[in-house]
């Protein structure tokens, strides 16, 4: 039976747990950044139209949430769209 070769890093961690390892964390993090978006899509489903104009968001802004990239943070992306409507109404 051959037996699998591993190449270790300099602190003598094997390369594939280590790299298997940061994949399992970077999956992680895009699952609970997926159900930080639900629940904000929850919450946006809650409000009523004139609440989220309050703070200078529009319905159609939850789906954007839906597309957007899991490298970023969907928090930021509504900060500055509102931001951006704020004094505009």
């Amino acid at each position: 039976m051959a037996q699998e070769t591993t190449f270790t890093a300099s602190n003598n961690t094997p390369y594939r747990a280590r790299e298997t390892s940061r994949w399992l964390r970077v999956l992680a993090e895009m699952l609970l950044e997926v159900r930080a978006r639900h629940a904000t899509r929850s919450a946006f489903a809650a409000c009523r139209d004139r609440e989220l104009k309050d703070v200078g968001l529009k319905r159609e802004d939850a789906d954007r949430l839906k597309f957007a990239s899991l490298s970023r943070d969907a928090a930021d992306d509504l900060r500055m769209l509102a931001l951006s409507r704020s004094g505009n109404w």
